[in-house]
């Protein structure tokens, strides 16, 4: 698990090994969601449906110095996607709402997500939210941005030793 490894995710392997397990859960809560003998509640049907984390493809790009990252948001509008930059840190947030012309006891099955989306990278360093182009189409967010910002040449300041 060692940030060389994934570096715009560093904990990518250890996301994977809790959202196998965790998707394990999903998958029997819905699974069983239906039957008689098995009860489970409606908090925990609706938990597993709204805890959402986007499936990315990121690419880099040697010769043109940049990354392209697509996330899957299918059913999500553009209007309901935020892209944000902090602390070197890209973060697209989104939601996906239910259908309000249904009511809530009338689904037989309900595979669809629904909720809050969540989806965050590290930046290469230097990289600033002026530095990204994102677009939405057909359910996908591509973000583009630099795979290496040329360092600033800073002035050398010294410091007084007393």
């Amino acid at each position: 698990m060692s940030s060389s490894r994934h570096p715009y995710e560093p904990f990518l392997d250890f996301d994977r090994f809790f959202d196998d397990a965790f998707n394990a859960r999903v998958n029997r809560v819905l699974t069983n969601a239906g039957d008689d003998d098995r009860p489970t509640s409606s908090v925990s049907a609706n938990l597993a449906l709204s805890a959402f984390k986007p499936r990315m493809d990121l690419h880099e790009d040697a010769e043109r110095n940049t990354v392209t990252v697509l996330l899957e948001l299918p059913g999500v509008k553009k209007e309901d996607v935020d892209v944000q930059v902090e602390n070197g840190r890209l973060t697209v947030t989104a939601e996906n709402k239910l259908p309000v012309e249904f009511e809530e006891a009338g689904y037989a099955v309900r595979e669809i997500r629904y909720g809050h989306f969540l989806r965050s990278i590290n930046l290469p360093r230097g990289v600033e939210a002026k530095d990204i182009t994102a677009s939405m189409e057909d359910g996908v967010l591509r973000l583009t941005f630099p795979r290496d910002i040329p360092s600033q040449v800073q002035d050398v300041q010294r410091v007084p030793i007393s």
